[in-house]
């Protein structure tokens, strides 16, 4: 999904534009991922792209392709591990923006207080003031209830997402299929009365990169190896659910 067979990478927050796909890997706590961690899952998600000799900058093929799959990434590692989330308050969680020119950002992270938190104005602030660059911002994983959604996503100059259920082989056999909202979902409103999420998406159920810490190479492996929902693979794939969003230390 992000090999990249050219010598040279750094993991230290340098830009490097020329990579096939991590173009930017900033430790903040530590500079890799465990073995199916969310990191790796949630960014193959959106941009994960096989590549059988690790070279190609957009190869066509590959079945677990993210949704913007020409995208790079400029990473901000928010875990030191299994443990999750330690955020800097200020604007340096935007350095793709002024290192990369990335224009959206995807905050996979966040609190179950629904609240108006200093995340929420950090992250309005900085959109506000770079009208170009678009926070995209986990609703949460605290359903069912009504006003569960959490903090940053309910900042208001950001687009907050929610998790629908999915359809084919990714469908539970408790499913309702694309039209429902995953139970685990997180609801509106926030405390003060606005409407969140600003969207919902296919959530539940997610079939995408499954980290190896250890491994090398193009590992999405033929569509006949694909584990059923549940299920495990001896392949870099993991099916995994969420808005997405993991609960951080010390939101204020």
């Amino acid at each position: 999904m992000f090999w990249d067979s050219s010598p040279g990478e750094l993991r230290d927050g340098t830009a490097q534009p020329t990579r096939r796909k991590v173009v930017q890997y900033i430790n903040y706590q530590d500079d890799g991922d465990y073995t199916d961690g969310h990191g790796t899952h949630v960014v193959g998600s959106i941009l994960g792209n096989r590549s059988t000799d690790g070279t190609v900058a957009n190869e066509d093929g590959g079945v677990l392709a993210g949704m913007a799959k020409d995208a790079k990434v400029s990473f901000f590692d928010l875990g030191a591990g299994t443990n999750c989330c330690s955020v800097p308050n200020n604007d340096s969680l935007f350095d793709g923006y002024s290192d990369v020119d990335a224009k959206f950002h995807s905050a996979s992270w966040g609190n179950t207080q629904s609240s108006y938190s200093s995340f929420s104005a950090m992250f309005d602030e900085f959109a506000y003031a770079k009208d170009d660059f678009l926070p995209i911002i986990a609703a949460g994983n605290s359903g069912t209830g009504a006003n569960t959604v959490g903090s940053p996503a309910t900042a208001k100059n950001i687009l907050s997402v929610g998790a629908g259920e999915t359809s084919g082989r990714d469908l539970y056999a408790t499913s309702g299929g694309m039209d429902y909202l995953a139970y685990f979902s997180s609801r509106g409103p926030t405390d003060d009365g606005r409407m969140k999420p600003d969207i919902v998406a296919p959530g539940h159920a997610i079939l995408s990169a499954g980290a190896r810490p250890s491994t090398t190479g193009e590992c999405e492996g033929p569509s006949s190896s694909f584990p059923s929902v549940g299920g495990s693979s001896s392949y870099g794939v993991k099916y995994m659910s969420g808005t997405c969003k993991y609960n951080i230390r010390g939101v204020p």
